[in-house]
């Protein structure tokens, strides 16, 4: 693995997996399941973005019915690892070292031939807004109540940008539909969790909740 796989190898599934996992069971089960709603509608906007800006992948790349502007897995690496960051920003000072490893993420994305500069930057300045549009809105009072409607209360957007994504590009943007079976879902879940499984026992409501998290991020 030579020194810019090393550094990709941090938007790859595994390690996502992982952090989630750990976060969602052992350090902020809420907060991850936010982190959720935020990556599935993260989806959704790139989707659009690229069916707006038309960009091709490069030549080499396999799937040649799909664009490369805004990068993808740079706007999923910046709203994941910043929300990580954001949550864990009082319990450990190394959180900030997040910012040069996304620095060095995108620098891999180039090294590697998978993206243009303007595509990282883009997709990096696109996580950064998401990011702060949710940070911003999770200040509101309503919103910290009725979290677990999230999905719910972005259907309007989503389902704007679905239809354009439709008109857009004659095939079908599959993961696109799915994010927005999972932000609906994942809704459901975690209301229905809410709901009928507030008598259980502490440890099987987390075992229930645990369970939930962990397939809708798999589902992911």
């Amino acid at each position: 693995m030579d020194f810019s796989s090393f550094f990709l190898f941090m938007g790859q599934q595994t390690p996502i997996i992982i952090i989630f996992a750990f976060l969602y069971c052992f350090l902020n089960r809420q907060g991850a399941s936010r982190l959720l709603f935020l990556l599935l509608f993260s989806m959704i906007m790139n989707a659009a973005l690229k069916c707006f800006f038309k960009m091709p992948l490069k030549p080499h790349m396999a799937d040649q019915n799909w664009y490369a502007f805004p990068s993808g897995h740079m706007q999923m690496c910046v709203v994941f690892y910043g929300y990580v960051g954001w949550l864990m920003r009082n319990q450990t000072k190394w959180v900030w070292a997040l910012l040069p490893l996304l620095g060095l993420y995108g620098w891999a994305l180039i090294d590697q031939n998978y993206h243009d500069l303007a595509d990282v930057l883009a997709g990096a300045a696109v996580g950064v807004v998401l990011l702060a549009l949710f940070l911003w809105l999770e200040t509101m009072r309503w919103i910290q109540e009725k979290w677990r409607f999230t999905g719910v209360l972005l259907l309007p957007f989503t389902v704007v940008l679905l239809f354009y994504i439709t008109g857009a590009v004659s095939q079908k943007v599959a993961h696109a539909w799915q994010a927005q079976g999972g932000l609906l879902g994942l809704s459901a879940g975690l209301l229905c969790c809410h709901r009928f499984f507030s008598l259980f026992s502490p440890f099987k409501i987390k075992a229930v909740h645990t369970t939930v998290g962990l397939l809708g991020f798999c589902g992911l």
